[in-house]
């Protein structure tokens, strides 16, 4: 024994560093477990905005799918206003085309007598009134096609008989512009002019 020494082994003490260990990996868990926190606070304002945003997408894509639905049913209303009108306009139309036929006509015949140039205007050939050059023609044109029915919309065919060899043209010129202007105010009463001069 003399020359042995006993080894004492070496006693390290590990609880303190245990403890430095035990704090390091509490304060990462604690760490992680913040960011993760964080994150998912993060993720969850992300997934709020995109809601948001698609909400407000689908609103606004709903607006404009019931303007373009308002838009279309005015057309579509517009569109049936139209036929509407454009069968009422035919019937109109063929009836007067109908009336024509059978001889239900307006007939203005420009005649000269005795050196006087006189309108006559008939209706179904039964005499409706006679006008001088010197009277308002316009004006009694008007009212007379007026109380025909021109105010109502009723389609109405219209002749203007003269002969040119013998009327005077400034008198005609008159009869010309008393027809015009029943055709400004009436858009539904036709005139034909018939020159029966040879």
């Amino acid at each position: 024994m003399n020359g042995f020494r006993k080894n004492k082994g070496i006693v390290l003490e590990l609880t303190s560093l245990l403890d430095v260990i035990m704090i390091m990996l509490f304060w990462v868990m604690t760490d992680v477990s913040a960011s993760a926190d964080s994150q998912k606070e993060d993720a969850k304002a992300q997934v709020q905005a995109v809601t948001q945003q698609l909400e407000e997408q689908k609103q606004k894509s709903a607006d404009e799918l019931e303007k373009l639905r308002e838009d279309m049913q005015k057309q579509i209303d517009e569109a049936y206003k139209k036929a509407e009108s454009i069968n009422s306009n035919a019937a109109k139309n063929q009836q007067a085309l109908d009336g024509y036929t059978q001889g239900m006509l307006i007939s203005l015949d420009m005649r000269n007598e005795n050196g006087t140039d006189k309108l006559y205007i008939s209706r179904n050939d039964e005499d409706i009134m006679t006008v001088t050059h010197d009277e308002d023609i316009s004006g009694r044109l008007i009212s007379l096609f007026e109380g025909l029915g021109a105010a109502d919309g009723e389609v109405m065919l219209a002749a203007v008989v003269y002969d040119g060899d013998a009327v005077l043209y400034r008198n005609m010129r008159i009869v010309e512009n008393a027809v015009q202007a029943v055709s400004d105010k009436y858009e539904n009463v036709y005139f034909t002019y018939i020159n029966t001069s040879k």
